[in-house]
């Protein structure tokens, strides 16, 4: 079975691990992102020298803009020696077929793939972290858009733009900032125990619940407005925190008391079926292998339509 290296590239770790073409991972490996450009594609050439014998191509999630035709990367964010680098050009010497995903569309792929949009013609993947990432699924194919930036949540404005960095939903959509509020108002001591934020709540803290409530709306905000424009029958919820039953719940409520005021909006608009992710940690090294498995499809076809003629 062919085996492939798999990288997810994060501001703070870089995951590792080999997978076959079936999406079942090994050898999964997890350590800091190098904070400079030399020692980390120092870190980059040695996993793929690490693995060279057993591999037949490398997919990479990286956060940032990556061209899907060149497979150049703009701006890297928390990484900004990223900006512009290609991967392939940087491994050429290794003879193998690389692909790059950008780090949200590659967890919509996983879904779209494997996960809780396989069988869905029409939808979108919220990835919930520091930010907010995802993809928009039409045709049971991930949109990418003219610039390759469709489902770039966090730049969306949901607040009057004097707020500030408030106006975006990549601060009121934060999962790890509405980590960090329920915890301080419930009096934990670890501000990043996202456990103890969701056991507070759990357990009837009503100030924790008014911080969830809060962030569920915004939520539930972001999907109503995603699906006056895409018209979807499914939106799932990615991250960490979409293992958490009582946030599903809490948007879930959320939004239907947005479509239930004014009426209008629930008697016109169809609400889509809001439900986790299949994947977490595992998402952006699965979606970014399914990118290189159907790059790979894509030349074989190419070549045997050329031996046609």
């Amino acid at each position: 079975m062919t085996t492939y290296l798999c990288l997810d590239i994060g501001g703070t770790k870089l995951k590792s691990a080999l997978a076959d073409d079936q999406g079942n991972l090994t050898d999964k490996q997890s350590s800091s992102t190098p904070a400079v450009a030399e020692a980390f594609t120092g870190k980059i050439r040695s996993l793929v020298s690490q693995y060279r014998s057993r591999i037949s191509g490398i997919a990479i999630s990286t956060p940032g803009t990556v061209d899907p035709v060149t497979q150049r990367l703009r701006f890297g964010g928390m990484l900004p020696f990223l900006d512009g680098i290609n991967f392939a050009d940087l491994l050429s010497d290794f003879g193998l077929p690389v692909h790059v995903e950008n780090d949200g569309k590659a967890a919509a792929l996983a879904e779209v793939w494997q996960g809780s949009l396989k069988d869905t013609d029409t939808g979108a993947v919220i990835v919930l972290g520091t930010a907010v990432g995802g993809g928009i699924v039409i045709g049971h194919q991930l949109h990418y858009g003219l610039h390759a930036q469709a489902g770039e949540f966090s730049f969306m404005m949901t607040r009057d733009p004097a707020a500030g960095d408030e106006k975006m939903v990549a601060h009121n959509g934060s999962a790890v900032g509405m980590v960090q509020a329920m915890n301080q108002a419930a009096g934990n001591i670890d501000l990043l125990d996202g456990q103890a934020a969701f056991a507070s709540a759990a357990s009837g803290n009503q100030a924790a619940l008014t911080v969830l409530d809060q962030y569920s709306l915004n939520l539930a905000q972001l999907i109503l407005n995603i699906q006056t424009i895409i018209d979807g029958d499914r939106v799932a919820i990615g991250g960490g925190v979409s293992a958490q039953p009582l946030l599903l719940d809490r948007i879930q409520a959320a939004y239907d008391r947005l479509t239930a005021n004014p009426a209008i909006i629930g008697e016109t608009l169809t609400k889509p079926e809001i439900v986790a992710a299949k994947y977490r940690n595992d998402a952006n090294l699965l979606g970014t292998l399914y990118g290189l498995l159907r790059q790979e499809e894509s030349s074989l076809d190419l070549k045997e339509a050329a031996n046609e003629f």
